[in-house]
C-alpha cells in the first residue's frame, strides 16, 4: 500500500462486511489509512521474515510428519477422513508450539 495509490473505499467496504457478515474485518487486507496500515505492518514484519520462519522449518516438519502418521492410519480406502479437522488440527498444533518457543 502507498499513499498515491490508495484502496478503493467500495471494494475495500465490501470485504470488510460481505452479505451484511464479517469478512475479513479490519486488519492489514482492508485498512484504507496509509498511516494505521504502515504502522500495523512494521508489528508484523517480524513474524514473517525469512530467517525467522526458517528457524521454524524443525515444528512445521515434525507437525506434517504427525499429519502423515494420522493419515497412514486412516488410509485403508474404504474410511472417510475428516481433513479439514486435522487440517485445523495440525494448524493449532503449529501456532502452539510457535507460539511457546
Amino acid at each position: 500500500m502507498l499513499p498515491q495509490y490508495p484502496k478503493d473505499r467500495i471494494v475495500y467496504g465490501r470485504l470488510f462486511n460481505m452479505f451484511g457478515v464479517r469478512f475479513l474485518g479490519n486488519g492489514l487486507v482492508t485498512e484504507r489509512e496509509y498511516n494505521h496500515w504502515r504502522k500495523q505492518r512494521k508489528i508484523m514484519d517480524p513474524a514473517f521474515s525469512r530467517t525467522y520462519l526458517i528457524g521454524l522449518m524443525g515444528i512445521f516438519n515434525d507437525q506434517a510428519e504427525e499429519l502423515m502418521k494420522e493419515l497412514e492410519k486412516e488410509a485403508d480406502g474404504e474410511t472417510k477422513v475428516d481433513v479439514m479437522y486435522l487440517l485445523r488440527r495440525v494448524t493449532l498444533d503449529i501456532i502452539a508450539k510457535v507460539v511457546t518457543r
